[in-house]
């Protein structure tokens, strides 16, 4: 009970009011508004939690100042950055793939780019012509040291190493060839062919028995999966089918060898054999230079095809078609019927073709003109 004065004041019975202030009087209506009278202290005190009031709003603001994190505030702050950390990483994931997408779709152009063709030089030039010489000729050997002595002139020209490589494989130095070939590789120069020369490497050591010791795979399985590659990006190149098929009838694979060697022939082209482009060249020579006189029917027999269609060639120049239709039948005995057309069909001719004495002939079925390729 409050206790009364003796001048009419009201005091509380609270201990901790035992100030000597006078306690304010709160009506029902003012403490369930949470509105006191008073004084301005007062009122700071009420926001702040003293005894004998409930906070109000502006008194809860002032106590989450003083550092409390209540439990739903900590969660919402973690949600926060759990979404900031998440999406950073959504970002960076898609800047990565972005990346990737981009320097795959530019690899082919950053590669073209990066291989500079160097042609040769006029001394080196010779030296090619002199090593493919003794290629044909049946020297590797002697095709090989002449690369190599290029290689000491001028080194990086395009594709050296993969000619040295090659003349070395048939000179059966394969440590050279595969030195030669790895370096092609690295400088992208010829790399298809030179794969797969390799892989033909490793087949032959393996076939003639050498050590095989760090290889744990068949050398006749990694070959076949060369030709095949190499076939289908080359879909016109015979020559891989000829390989492929001496590499199974090495291994007792007639029938298969049979079917690609099939497939070889189909895909050959006679404008590249050595008696066609050789016969061309002399067709050609003649055009810029004719021939003094027209050689001998004596040595018609010892004559080669290629001989014998430029001896035809010079006996027109020289108005004597007896001759040159003789010498027409012995280049005949030594191309094919397709290989002959096409060398009859020779603008070198074409001046001679309507002669009354040699137009039967240029006109017959056996020398009908046959598309040229282009």
């Amino acid at each position: 009970m409050d206790q009364l004065h003796s001048d009419g004041s009201q005091s509380s019975p609270n201990p901790g009011s035992g100030d000597g202030k006078q306690a304010e009087f709160i009506s029902p209506d003012e403490w369930k508004t949470g509105r006191r009278r008073g004084s301005t202290q007062s009122g700071r005190r009420e926001g702040a939690g003293s005894r004998g009031g409930r906070p109000n709003a502006r008194g809860r603001r002032r106590g989450n100042r003083t550092g409390k994190i209540t439990p739903r505030q900590r969660a919402e702050r973690l949600m926060i950055v759990a979404s900031c950390i998440l999406l950073l990483a959504l970002a960076a994931l898609a800047g990565f793939m972005a990346g990737q997408q981009s320097r795959a779709s530019f690899v082919p152009s950053k590669q073209t780019e990066s291989v500079e063709f160097v042609q040769a030089t006029a001394g080196s030039e010779a030296i090619l012509d002199e090593a493919f010489s003794e290629l044909g000729a049946g020297h590797p050997k002697k095709a090989l040291l002449a690369f190599q002595k290029i290689l000491e002139t001028q080194p990086s020209l395009t594709g050296l190493n993969y000619l040295i490589g090659r003349a070395a494989f048939q000179a059966r130095e394969f440590s050279i060839a595969e030195e030669a070939l790895q370096r092609s590789l690295s400088r992208k120069e010829m790399d298809e062919e030179a794969r797969l020369l390799l892989a033909v490497i490793h087949l032959s050591q393996s076939s003639a028995g050498a050590a095989q010791g760090s290889r744990f795979s068949d050398p006749l399985t990694d070959a076949e999966s060369e030709f095949r590659r190499f076939s289908v990006s080359h879909p016109a190149d015979s020559a891989v089918y000829y390989q492929w098929a001496e590499a199974l009838r090495s291994r007792g694979s007639y029938r298969t060898a049979a079917e690609l060697l099939h497939k070889g022939f189909l895909r050959s082209d006679l404008m590249s054999s050595q008696a066609f482009l050789s016969a061309k060249e002399i067709l050609t020579r003649l055009q810029n230079e004719p021939a003094k006189e027209v050689p001998s029917l004596s040595g018609i027999t010892s004559m080669s095809g290629e001989l014998a269609i430029g001896a035809a060639l010079v006996a027109l120049q020289h108005h004597q078609t007896t001759e040159a239709l003789l010498f027409f039948e012995r280049a005949r005995e030594f191309y094919s019927p397709t290989a002959f057309r096409e060398l009859i069909s020779d603008s070198a001719f074409d001046p001679y073709r309507t002669d009354p004495k040699m137009q039967s002939f240029f006109t017959s079925d056996r020398a009908d003109k046959s598309p040229s390729a282009p």
